[in-house]
């Protein structure tokens, strides 16, 4: 269903087209109603708003028990990725988190439902750039976090 902003934004342009425009050029007139149209789609969709991350207990491939292993204490059987600082806490990476998702930059595209955010924040008295991917359609679901050293 067209809402009323579309339809009113719809008639508008076709009113001005109509009066400002020779039908003898209605071809370019239906390519920029089009265009009008579908910016009047886009720019009608909401984008969503930042929720605070939550980090559940998971799995060895997403969660605290992945972040655990991977990226705090480095005992994953695959071997450990970038370490947090000694002693990070999961109440520390769970304030880290929340600050990166709610004011962190965005990395990935907008729409996909797998998002990145990052950002320098201090952790263990050490200034570091986490990254911190969240599942947006879960509720930001956290997946995993883990220090961006090697870039």
């Amino acid at each position: 269903m067209i809402s009323s902003k579309i339809s009113f934004g719809f008639i508008t342009f076709f009113t001005i087209l109509l009066n400002s425009t020779p039908f003898s050029t209605f071809a370019s007139a239906k390519s920029q109603l089009t265009t009008s149209i579908k910016m009047e789609l886009l720019l009608s969709q909401a984008i969503p708003a930042r929720e605070n991350p939550r980090i559940e207990d998971g799995n060895a491939k997403e969660g605290w028990i992945h972040i655990d292993a991977r990226h705090v204490t480095g005992n994953d059987p695959k071997g450990a990725g970038d370490l947090f600082p000694s002693g990070t806490t999961r109440s520390d990476l769970d304030k880290v988190a929340k600050n990166i998702v709610l004011k962190g930059t965005l990395t990935s595209p907008l729409t996909s439902r797998i998002k990145n955010y990052e950002d320098r924040v201090k952790v263990k008295g050490k200034n570091i750039r986490v990254r911190v991917t969240v599942d947006s359609k879960d509720k930001n679901r956290v997946i995993t976090m883990f220090p961006v050293l090697s870039e």
